[in-house]
C-alpha cells in the first residue's frame, strides 16, 4: 500500500511537472533591440548614433497610421547577417512605431513562425491582393498577420512569391489617437 501511494505521488509530481513545462510564457511585443514604445525621442537618440531624420510609414493593406509621427530611419543588418532599413516613428516626442524591412527576400512562413515561437499566436489576420505594375504582375498576395492588445500592435506583413517582408511594432493607443483625430478631420469634411 505504501508503495503504490509513492507510485501515485510520483505520478502526479511528474505529470503536474510536464504540464508547468508545457505552459510557455510569451514575450510583449513591444520593444525591439533594446528600443521600447513609450521611450523618449531624447533617450532614443542618445542610445543610437546611426539613425537619419526622415521617412514615412507605409505598410501595405495596413490600418497603421502614422499621421503626426516624425520618423528617423537606420540600414543595418540582423544577426543573421540580412540587410534591414528600421523605421522608427514618433509621436509627441514618444517612440511609437518600429517597423523593419527586410532588403531581401525572406520566408514570411518562417518569420511567422519565429514570431509565433516569441510572441505566441497571433490573434487576427487577412490576405489581399495588389496589381504589382514594376513586375508586371496581377493579384500579388499580400498576406498581414496581427498580435493585438489594449496596449501594442504587432503587424508581419509579407508578399510569399517575392519575399518581400515587414514587421510593425506599434503603440496600440497612439493608433487610437491618431485614428481618432483623423475620424474628427474626416467628419468636419462633411459637415
Amino acid at each position: 500500500m505504501r508503495n503504490t501511494f509513492f507510485v501515485v505521488l510520483l505520478c502526479l509530481a511528474v505529470s503536474g511537472s510536464c504540464c508547468a513545462q508545457s505552459k510557455q510564457k510569451y514575450q510583449t511585443p513591444n520593444t525591439y533591440r533594446g528600443y521600447k514604445l513609450g521611450m523618449t525621442l531624447t533617450d532614443f537618440l542618445s542610445k543610437n548614433k546611426n539613425v537619419e531624420s526622415g521617412g514615412i510609414l507605409w505598410v501595405l493593406f495596413s490600418d497603421l497610421e502614422s499621421e503626426g509621427m516624425v520618423f528617423y530611419k537606420e540600414k543595418t543588418k540582423a544577426s543573421s547577417g540580412d540587410e534591414l532599413e528600421i523605421t522608427y516613428g514618433f509621436y509627441n516626442k514618444k517612440l511609437a512605431v518600429i517597423s523593419i524591412d527586410y532588403k531581401e527576400y525572406q520566408s514570411g512562413r518562417d518569420i511567422l513562425d519565429m514570431l509565433k515561437a516569441k510572441y505566441g499566436p497571433p490573434n487576427d489576420s487577412y490576405d489581399s491582393t495588389m496589381n504589382d505594375f514594376i513586375a508586371g504582375k496581377e493579384n500579388r498576395l499580400v498576406q498581414n498577420v496581427f498580435w493585438v492588445s489594449a496596449s501594442f500592435i504587432l503587424n508581419l506583413n509579407y508578399v510569399p512569391d517575392i519575399g518581400g517582408t515587414k514587421i510593425t511594432f506599434a503603440d496600440a493607443n497612439v493608433q487610437k489617437t491618431i485614428k481618432a483625430k483623423l475620424n474628427q478631420k474626416n467628419q468636419q469634411k462633411l459637415e
